[in-house]
């Protein structure tokens, strides 16, 4: 599954854009479900500027542009199925914090739109919100509070590859360290569609645990820090835990 913040993290940073004035074109959506068609007929046409256009980038620095310029050119290059609304997933995380930089998105998040592409087991899921009375894919501003550390954090992923019929349901956990402390988070397929992908900033994943809790179906576990992939699990039919341990890290 493709991602953002994988629910929001890569989401965030994909889809960031810089600084401007909103297109004197078009007016910004003045509800979720005009925003959803302006942008189902963009990406089934393949238009990455018109998306552009349903970005706010108030505050976005030129970097977050080209960022998301790349990441845009990419999702509109594949063939969508279906585009739809959908709430917030629990527990989701709205910012995150790099290399002691603190990234917002500049509007008011209200929920997501999932896109399922042509394409098996492809699909990608990015936050939308409000400001004022007007709806937006969020742009993403980005503020100092503390120097930079030594060591820089790492991009880390926590995947979960399932097959396409049937789709098994899973859950599980996993630890990772962020300035030395330890972090835990729950992995949940929020809209069962048996697979999952979350990306986050940090130091390094201690453990991970998953086990498929479906009768059919088989799932994977895939680890990758810093683009690397380091870890990857054979393919499991059964309801046996798979379980990831990073070597050298020996505290509980």
């Amino acid at each position: 599954m493709k991602h953002f913040w994988v629910i929001f993290v890569l989401a965030t940073l994909m889809t960031a854009q810089p600084t401007s004035i909103v297109s004197a074109q078009k007016s910004p959506p003045t509800s979720a479900e005009h925003l959803l068609r302006r942008f189902e007929a963009a990406l089934k046409a393949k238009d990455s500027q018109a998306i552009i256009e349903l970005y706010n980038w108030q505050g976005v620095s030129a970097k977050m542009r080209a960022i998301g310029e790349k990441s845009i050119r990419a999702f509109c290059s594949e063939e969508a199925k279906s585009v739809e609304l959908r709430p917030l997933p629990a527990g989701f995380q709205v910012g995150f914090e790099q290399d002691g930089i603190r990234y917002r998105p500049n509007v008011t998040i209200v929920g997501v739109i999932y896109v399922q592409y042509v394409k098996a087991g492809n699909s990608l899921q990015i936050p939308y919100g409000k400001k004022k009375n007007a709806f937006y894919l969020p742009g993403i501003t980005e503020k100092r509070f503390s120097p930079v550390p030594a060591v820089k954090e790492k991009m880390l992923i926590v995947g979960v590859g399932g097959t396409t019929s049937p789709a098994p349901a899973f859950e599980g956990s996993y630890i990772y360290l962020k300035g030395g402390k330890e972090i835990k988070e729950a992995i949940r397929d929020e809209f069962h569609i048996g697979n999952l992908s979350k990306s986050f900033w940090g130091d390094r994943i201690k453990s991970c645990t998953v086990r498929k809790t479906s009768p059919g179906g088989e799932i994977q576990l895939i680890i990758r820090e810093d683009g690397k992939e380091i870890f990857k699990s054979e393919w499991e039919t059964t309801t046996k835990p798979i379980v990831y341990k990073a070597k050298g890290l020996t505290r509980p």
